[in-house]
This record gives C-alpha cells, structure tokens and sequence, in this order.
C-alpha cells in the first residue's frame, strides 16, 4: 500500500507539472518566502546528505523554476524593511545560504551570478579561520565512501584496538561516535592529519575530498572576492552553536563578527541559527547585541506581523521535487491546512 507521504508528494508533483499553482494568484499575496541551501555537490556528496550537498543541476532547476515563475529575489535588508512596511512586491523571495562551504562560491555563487538573484551567505567562521576539513562531516563522508569491508584500528594512531567490520551499519555508527569522542581534544591540525590517515586505511584517494576542498570552508580572501562581488555576508555564530549560556552567546556573535566585520567593512546585524536551533527565552540578548533578525529552520511564510528574529525558512534538499518546493512556494500546504482548521471550525460538535 502507497504511503500517505508517498501520495501527498506524488499529488504536489502533479500539481506543479500541470502549471496550476502559478493561476492561483489568491496564493501569491504579500508575504515574504525565504529559501535556505547549504553546500553543493563536487561529486557524490548529495547521495551521501541530500540535506546539505545539492547537485548543481538541481540548484539550476530551482533558480529556473524562480525565474519562469516570476518571483521578485530581493537582497535580504531590502525584503525585511519592506516586509515590516507591508510594500513586498508579488511573490517576494529571498535566497539564503549556511555555513560558507567552499562549494558555495565555486558553484552556488556561480549559479546565482549567472541568473543576478541576489544572497544571502550566513558563514560560521571558525573553520574559514583555521582552513581545516569540518572533521564530523568528512569522517562520516569517509565511512560512507570505504571501499574495504573491515579496518584494523590497532594501524590507526589512536588508542584502540580491534577489527572493525564496516558493512555492519551498527559497526559504522559505533565507530564513528568513538572517534567523535576522541577527536573532540584534538587540535583542527591533528584532526586532519587523522582523517588522512583513515582515508588511506579506506582506501579512498586524497584528491577525491581533501585536494578538492569537498568540506572546507572559504578562506578570508574568497569571502573578501564575494563581498566585493556584492554578495550579503552575515552572521552564523563563530562555531557553530547557539549556547544556553548568556555569555558564550555574547562570544559566539562577537567572535562570528570579529572576523567577518573587517571582510565587508561594515557592522552584521542579521543572524542564521546554526541547523536552526535556538532559544525563545535567549531572543533578548540577541536584541542587546544588536541583531535585527534571525532565520529559524521552520517552513512557512512570513508576515509583518512575523518577530524578525524568528523568520521562516524553507531549507531545500537535493532529494526534494520540484513540487515539493513550489508547494511552499504558492503556500499549498499552508492553504490546505488552513482549510482543514476553518472546516473543523465549522464542523457541526457531536456528543459522545
């Protein structure tokens, strides 16, 4: 029996292939959609986390579907001063992107360029400081990748022993947390210096994710090209991390600040919550910090009525359809869960 995802999704696809939703102008209205990507695809990586890597023939989809669908791409200032003001254009659309992958200059940038939509780039800038591979995603990337069916721990420089059959799923995940573990009193350096050891146990070449930059960010000079090339470069927290704490907050955006605020040469006041966590009772000492507004993982439209600082996103996925996005493009599912709540409104109470 077909799911109810299953046919909900094959119902949108539908959808957006007969061109329905863009006659639907009591959709459209005045609200502001903000779309999220992250890093894009050099060569399997989509298959490995649909959610992060994107393939370059996808993102061209997804901006050509923006283009003949006529949606007004607005610099993210412009859109929040008019989103306050209630003077959006039809279909109003801003374009984010997380963390600051080198993929994103080296092919999202280039795409964007090539349609002139307007970006946002929220980076997290401890890793554009130190220029290491992010060691959590190349070690689980590596793992995934293993061309060998076991790997003799005792041949690593770490402090463990053992055989490791890396077909067991279990297996793989249980190494991967113990590693995670180990490397978190590393240095990035010793960090690399380990994930080149484990890809030559692999038996995964070097050039195939580390000579390409797979998982490196973009260093200050590239994101220095970008600023000039008028990119928006705002902030994303310095590691990565939205604390609990009011002081490590503070050192966060300071830090994130500290090294993006000399790169464009003016003070960053909008923010990206790292993979969309943050604290509702925290939302103050952003205000005192200074930020104007802060984008959240959680998928519907804004209103002017919507807290700057709690913006909506709908963060796109490789993996998506098309009809996946134009649904939350023209709202369809906002729609029909809107007339789901006015029926049961209306639906006449029965006694039990």
């Amino acid at each position: 029996m077909m799911s109810l995802s299953k046919l909900k999704r094959m119902s949108l696809d539908f959808v957006h292939q007969q061109g329905w939703l863009h006659k639907l102008p009591s959709l459209n209205g005045h609200s502001l959609r903000i779309l999220c990507y992250h890093g894009f695809s050099m060569i399997d990586e989509h298959e490995w986390e649909p959610f992060t890597f994107m393939s370059e023939d996808v993102f061209r989809g997804r901006l050509q579907l923006l283009k003949d669908g006529g949606f007004n791409v607005l610099p993210l200032s412009e859109a929040l001063e008019r989103l306050a003001n209630q003077t959006l254009p039809p279909l109003a659309t801003v374009i984010t992107m997380d963390d600051g992958w080198y993929s994103s200059m080296s092919i999202g940038h280039k795409v964007l360029k090539e349609y002139g939509f307007p970006y946002t780039l929220y980076v997290s800038s401890y890793y554009c400081e130190h220029q290491e591979p992010v060691f959590n995603m190349a070690l689980q990337y590596l793992l995934w990748k293993r061309t060998v069916q076991h790997i003799d721990l005792g041949k690593l420089s770490i402090p463990r022993t053992g055989l490791i059959h890396l077909q067991d799923r279990f297996n793989r995940e249980a190494l991967q947390s113990d590693l995670l573990r180990l490397a978190g009193s590393w240095s990035p350096e010793e960090c690399t210096a380990f994930l080149h050891e484990l890809s030559d146990a692999l038996r995964i070449p070097r050039e195939d994710w580390f000579d390409n930059r797979m998982f490196s960010y973009m260093n200050r000079d590239e994101l220095e090209t970008l600023a000039k090339e008028g990119v928006d470069l705002q902030l994303h927290t310095h590691r990565h991390c939205f604390p609990d704490d009011k002081e490590k907050i503070k050192r966060e955006v300071e830090d994130n600040r500290a090294f993006l605020e000399p790169i464009v040469g003016k003070s960053l006041t909008h923010l990206c919550y790292p993979s969309g966590v943050y604290r509702e009772d925290k939302l103050s000492i952003l205000r005192e910090l200074g930020i104007e507004s802060g984008t959240t993982c959680t998928s519907d439209w804004n209103q002017h009525t919507t807290d700057p600082l709690l913006l909506n996103r709908f963060v796109d996925a490789h993996h998506y359809s098309d009809g996946l996005l134009s649904a939350y493009l023209y709202d369809l599912l906002g729609t029909a869960r809107n007339a789901r709540q006015i029926l049961n409104r209306l639906r006449p109470q029965t006694s039990s």
